[in-house]
């Protein structure tokens, strides 16, 4: 009954804490006073974005030599502050919360007014501060270049997106990425660490998990991401189906490209066979569906699937916009980062970020062929944006339709990865 009511139950008594208003002190560092600033204004996105741009601005200032000054509100998207989440004041050797209120309107106004400037572009506002908001994935970080925005004393980014400072190599990127994950789950709130340590002590000993996260897609935050597949090579050397070989030029919602029943015969699949699957796998199964999950656990035998918090009548999407929900979110993420590979659908951040805590392989669920995920060891660390950029297995440039403008990219050329395959039994995978 464990797969049913013990972890359901064990959740359910110990989210009672994750509700609560917490006693633990969150008192803030005091700035540091004699080197530049970057201030990063987080207003929008979940929490996974939101942690991804928390970790590349912390990186970013550590390459600038500036100090980080991290200025996270909520929003209806992620309806808890840093403090809700985390202890601050034990981050303090990576950043330090920005509490000027008359300074958060000026940040407001400059870089979310509807004059807010779309592309990259400098707003001087006086001979100490520069506005700059950014678009792309590179930061230029050498001061002598000639694309180099970040002069003034104090320098506010806005960016909407993931980015990447330019002198470092994406190895050493992930690498240090996966370090400021690993301490910010250490300076988990002690309530929330301390349902993380109970749920992975209630799981089976010494099984192999492999981790899955299924996205529905929530109309109020989503839209559609699944972008369409170019440019498959299979083991055969014949290009896949999808993209412009199907004529679709057009992105789509994560139920029709990666709905449940993919998921359910990839899970089918890797309990077929591989090296790291076959019979014994176990799966530790997340999404932001209650009903999802159910219906995932209900196609396996008892005690192959385990899922937190979905045997309940409640069939909704998991809450967003309150710090309960966020919490939630948050445990699932860590707890996620503790199985062997990530299984995750394509387009969504929050498995890919989760996988980069402990450098573990992950694959982004699509119709047409899934793609393998980030990995140091291949040309370009395997990151879509990285490669375009290094000119890594470039084809021509096509475009797409992704529900609210055009997107153009140059194709990607991936070729068939049988050693996922033959460590996992996940076939139709390519890298």
């Amino acid at each position: 009954m464990l797969r049913r009511h013990a972890l359901a139950l064990l959740l359910a008594l110990l989210l009672t804490f994750l509700s609560t208003t917490l006693s633990t002190s969150t008192a803030t560092p005091d700035p540091p006073q004699n080197r530049p600033i970057l201030i990063l204004p987080i207003y929008q996105f979940g929490l996974a974005n939101r942690l991804r741009q928390l970790a590349s601005g912390i990186i970013l200032a550590q390459e600038l030599g500036r100090d980080l000054s991290v200025d996270w509100i909520r929003s209806s998207g992620c309806g808890a502050t840093l403090s809700d989440l985390f202890i601050v004041s034990d981050l303090k050797q990576t950043f330090y919360e920005f509490e000027s209120l008359e300074g958060r309107d000026e940040i407001l106004h400059g870089l979310f007014s509807e004059e807010a400037p779309g592309n990259t572009k400098i707003n001087e506002i006086n001979s100490t501060m520069t506005f700059i908001s950014h678009v792309g994935m590179f930061i230029e970080t050498n001061s002598s270049h000639s694309t180099y925005l970040l002069k003034s004393p104090t320098v506010v980014l806005k960016i909407n997106s993931a980015f990447f400072p330019r002198s470092i190599s994406c190895t050493e990127f992930f690498e240090r990425k996966s370090v400021i994950y690993k301490q910010l789950i250490e300076a988990m709130i002690p309530e929330l660490k301390e349902v993380l340590l109970s749920v992975k002590a209630s799981l089976p000993r010494g099984e192999k998990f492999v981790g899955v996260h299924v996205r529905a897609t929530d109309e109020k935050h989503d839209w559609p991401v699944v972008a369409p597949q170019y440019g498959l090579l299979n083991s055969s050397g014949l290009v896949t189906q999808g993209g412009e070989e199907s004529g679709e030029n057009k992105s789509g919602t994560w139920e029709e490209f990666a709905g449940v029943d993919l998921f359910r015969n990839i899970m089918k699949e890797m309990k077929g066979g591989g090296r790291g699957g076959g019979e014994d796998v176990k799966f530790l199964l997340f999404s932001n569906s209650k009903k999802m999950k159910k219906q995932i656990v209900d196609w396996f035998p008892k005690n192959t699937v385990f899922a937190l918090n979905y045997d309940d009548d409640k069939e909704g999407l998991m809450e967003r916009d309150n710090v309960t929900g966020v919490r939630e979110a948050l445990l699932d993420f860590a707890l996620l980062s503790e199985t062997r590979i990530i299984v995750h659908s394509f387009g969504s951040s929050f498995g890919e970020e989760a996988a980069t805590i402990n450098m573990l392989p992950s694959v982004r669920v699509r119709l047409g062929g899934s793609i393998y995920g980030v990995d140091i060891n291949l040309p370009g660390c395997n990151h879509p944006q990285i490669m375009n950029e290094e000119k890594v297995g470039q084809g021509e440039k096509v475009c797409f339709h992704d529900g609210s403008k055009d997107v153009c990219n140059n194709k990607l050329l991936k070729k068939y990865c049988a050693f996922v395959g033959n460590e996992w039994g996940f076939r139709d995978v390519y890298c």
